[in-house]
């Protein structure tokens, strides 16, 4: 538990303005540009490529690595 509590304070900045970063400009994109069918698609799939990146990360961090560094 103190573990996680360590890693939610030493990474939580990084995670949020990622998540920022990642949703906020694909919100716009998808509800300017993509048909209302389409949509749910959009969210799947951007989604299933968020938790991948975010999965990579994790097995980064774990191992005292970080992305882009």
């Amino acid at each position: 538990m103190q573990g996680t509590l360590k890693g939610l304070r030493d990474n939580w900045l990084r995670l949020y303005t990622g998540n920022v970063a990642a949703w906020a400009p694909l919100n716009a994109v998808i509800y300017g540009l993509v048909p209302l069918e389409s949509r749910v698609l959009a969210f799947a799939s951007f989604t299933l490529a968020y938790t991948v990146v975010l999965s990579v990360w994790l097995e980064d961090v774990g191992r005292g690595e970080t992305l882009g560094e």
